[in-house]
This record gives structure tokens, C-alpha cells and sequence, in this order.
């Protein structure tokens, strides 16, 4: 749909666990684009063999995506 309104959007999936790789899409976005109009976070999470995650208490996932959204945004800031 939106390349039938001539609007260029880019897809770039970003595990927030690696910073090795926010740094390179970072790096990327700096020098390709040199801004970042939107930043969304889908907040999709796996419970399969692919994805392995700990099991936590509601209080301290809800505190860890908290934080790990603040990151992400601190990180990213710069460039929106």
C-alpha cells in the first residue's frame, strides 16, 4: 500500500537482547537516511525453540521491557 502512494518505508528487524546489531542498524540508518522519522515498537515476543527467554515474574518482565524500551529509544533518539 504504501509504495502505491510512492511512500518509501524501510523494514529493519531489531532484537534488543544483541547490541552489537542495534549499533550497526544505528550506524546504518545514520548513514543511509541521516534521520529516523518513526520508531515502533511491535513488542512481539516468542515462546518457542527458536527463541528461548527466561521465565520471569509478571513484575520483573514488565520492568525489563520497560527498560529495555527506554534503551532502544535512548539509543535512537538521536536520530528521530
Amino acid at each position: 500500500r504504501l509504495n502505491d502512494e510512492e511512500i518509501q518505508a524501510n523494514f529493519i528487524l531489531l532484537d534488543d537482547i544483541d547490541h552489537k546489531t542495534i549499533d550497526k542498524i544505528t550506524e546504518l540508518i545514520d548513514k543511509q537516511f541521516g534521520k529516523l522519522n518513526i520508531l515502533v515498537n511491535v513488542g512481539i515476543l516468542f515462546n518457542n525453540d527458536q527463541f528461548k527467554i527466561n521465565i520471569m515474574t509478571p513484575h520483573g518482565l514488565e520492568a525489563k521491557e520497560f527498560f529495555d524500551t527506554l534503551a532502544i529509544t535512548q539509543i535512537f533518539k538521536p536520530l528521530l
